[in-house]
């Protein structure tokens, strides 16, 4: 993000503190934000060291490895989390949600994601994103599920030409065809059994709903065609019993 992103949030949230990643530029646009942010007064910073910023990676030796419950503890309906939305279509909403908020993710888990105690779960979002919680810590570990995490730096997304069909449809059969092949590939080479997989979608801004109406009917072909194949080719031999819940 940008210091007008970072002015934007500030302000709008009434933030005092942050705690940001000392990788690339991002203290510095943090630097810049702030002088049009007068409620920051905190900034810290991990992984990193700069003049006007507390060290995470130092303080924290310090504090005590022990809360302590009290009767002014936050908790219940009490707010604990504000998030910002994507802002796909225009300046992000601050959505609140309270200390109840990761109780209902049980659900998310157990009964959309699926997990196993004795599985391991997988899911790419940064923790900066809303879906890092939901997707990887709130009712994946109130269900017992080992997670996964690959700490990846920066998350590249191929750059494609919209106004062109042709690489549009190329774009769409190299994108689940790979897909499909690093699923094929995992189990031959490492026997992963993927009982359930899953991918969300964020809306999109109105000028590309028509795009999206072109590329659909097409898209809705290739996908059938690959869905009969894939759930064909998946039932291998020799795996175990799905668990019912």
């Amino acid at each position: 993000m940008k210091d007008h992103d970072f002015e934007y949030r500030f302000n709008a949230a009434g933030i005092s503190a942050i705690v940001c990643t000392g990788t690339g530029d991002v203290a510095d646009q943090v630097d810049m934000a702030q002088k049009k942010s007068p409620t920051l007064k905190i900034k810290v910073m991990a992984n990193g060291t700069k003049e006007g910023w507390y060290n995470f990676d130092e303080e924290f030796k310090n504090c005590s490895d022990t809360f302590e419950r009290t009767e002014d503890t936050a908790c219940g309906d009490d707010t604990m989390l504000m998030l910002f939305t994507s802002g796909t279509t225009g300046y992000p909403n601050i959505a609140a949600h309270t200390h109840k908020y990761p109780l209902g993710h049980f659900l998310t888990a157990k009964y959309w994601h699926n997990v196993d105690p004795n599985g391991l779960h997988f899911t790419i979002a940064d923790t900066g994103w809303g879906k890092a919680l939901w997707g990887k810590l709130y009712g994946q570990w109130l269900c017992e599920a080992a997670t996964f995490v690959y700490d990846f730096e920066k998350f590249n997304v191929m750059k494609v030409n919209w106004k062109s069909l042709l690489i549009g449809l190329v774009f769409t059969a190299v994108l689940f065809g790979v897909f499909y092949g690093l699923v094929s590939l995992s189990y031959l080479l490492f026997h992963q059994d993927f009982r359930f997989m899953l991918i969300s979608a964020a809306p999109l801004q109105k000028r590309f709903i028509v795009v999206w109406l072109m590329y659909f009917p097409l898209f809705y072909i290739f996908y059938l065609s690959n869905a009969i194949r894939v759930n064909g080719s998946i039932a291998r031999e020799g795996l175990k019993e799905w668990q019912v819940y």
